[in-house]
């Protein structure tokens, strides 16, 4: 019809074309739906599938609810909507189930997972609820008063243990205190009796990218044992 239709407009070369194509269109179409078809009947995902591997291999892991799902780098290849689904795809399946995500993509471990566990040479280096390594065992004061001035005032509250110089930008000073959070209503007290303007008063807390740092300082090339110089293997439990 395309053909004799482009035929009278006096287009005959064009409708050839248009012919080809379709006729193309038409093959391809046969092709896929007898791929398709087969993958079926041999019982493997569809070519749509494909899209998200990621996806299907959880799906085929868990098919059986298994007590324990180990996956590897669950999100990696996946766009951020993916990124998502898989997010609360594995928190449904830890509520019912021990998940153990390897990953190097430490932000998805803060976003899924309650533990980490990070291995050095095969050893266990590590092994905290991530509530707990979030919490740092420091309070961060910052007020309008350099070291001289400020040290005393601050080491003067009960509780507060040691006082470090963190940090100084902008005529503004950052002390951190070797104290626990509950110790912030008194030194907020002591800053405001001195006559110094609080800027900021909050409990440290470290991600996991910081503490990664830190346990690779303290096993680099000054550590004891040279072996632990290399780089440690996370795992986490969801």
């Amino acid at each position: 019809a395309v053909t004799w239709y482009l035929t009278i407009r006096g287009r005959g070369e064009s409708a050839q074309v248009v012919f080809t194509l379709l006729t193309i269109f038409v093959l391809l179409t046969v092709v896929l739906g007898i791929g398709l078809i087969m993958a079926y009947f041999k019982g493997t995902p569809p070519a749509a599938s494909l899209e998200t591997p990621d996806k299907a291999s959880l799906a085929q892991a868990i098919l059986h609810d298994p007590d324990i799902v180990i996956l590897g780098e669950p999100t990696s290849g996946l766009d951020p909507t993916q990124i998502l689904h898989m997010r609360e795809l594995i928190r449904e399946l830890g509520r019912r189930a021990t998940v153990i995500v390897s990953t190097h993509i430490l932000q998805e471990v803060e976003a899924i997972c309650e533990r980490v566990v990070i291995l050095r040479q095969g050893r266990k280096v590590l092994d905290s609820r991530i509530d707990q390594l979030q919490q740092g065992a420091r309070l961060l004061v910052t007020v309008d008063r350099d070291e001289a001035a400020a040290r005393p005032v601050l080491e003067s509250v009960v509780g507060a243990g040691k006082v470090h110089l963190d940090a100084e930008h902008g005529g503004r000073w950052r002390y951190a205190l070797d104290a626990g959070a509950h110790v912030a209503p008194a030194v907020g007290a002591a800053v405001y009796l001195a006559g110094f303007a609080l800027h900021a008063l909050t409990p440290e807390r470290r991600d996991l990218e910081t503490v990664f740092a830190e346990l690779n300082r303290v096993g680099g090339p000054g550590a004891a044992n040279p072996d632990d110089a290399a780089p440690p293997e996370m795992r986490h439990a969801a």
